[in-house]
């Protein structure tokens, strides 16, 4: 045998730290490839439309206007007011500006989700995004 043993000594508080941070990494390891696997599989899923134009009534004030949505099988292609009389466009100055707002982003994002709307005019923009949502749930329920 050796006549010279070697002691080695730890520090408990350095193996909790060591252990702790092993953890941390293999979560943050897990928590991207989860999010980068997931997330792409929940897309692919929800952009299925059948092909067409959908219309939803909506009314401003106590006039009647309609929201058309024209949609390919996989993307949002444009929306728009159909027809915008002038008394609405006189009445409703923020209308137009307003859609024009919300279909940039739903276009570009090809989602209703995380649509920023201005406070200026935000019954308009809820009432445009309820019939938007409504016309693209005709598009996914054919």
């Amino acid at each position: 045998m050796s006549d010279n043993p070697k002691i080695m000594v730890f520090q408990l508080k350095e193996l909790i730290y060591t252990l702790i941070f092993i953890v941390l990494g293999i979560l943050l390891i897990f928590l991207l490839v989860y999010m980068f696997l997931h997330n792409d599989d929940e897309e692919a899923a929800d952009t299925s439309y059948t092909p067409g134009t959908y219309s939803s009534a909506m009314t401003i004030g106590s006039i009647p206007v309609e929201v058309s949505v024209k949609v390919d099988t996989d993307r949002i292609i444009d929306i728009e007011l159909v027809p915008v009389e002038d008394t609405v466009e006189t009445m409703y100055p923020l209308l137009q500006s307003s859609l024009k707002n919300i279909k940039d982003q739903i276009i570009s994002s090809q989602s209703l989700e995380n649509i920023y709307l201005t406070s200026d005019s935000i019954y308009t923009y809820n009432v445009l995004m309820d019939a938007i949502s409504t016309a693209l749930s005709k598009a996914t329920s054919h």
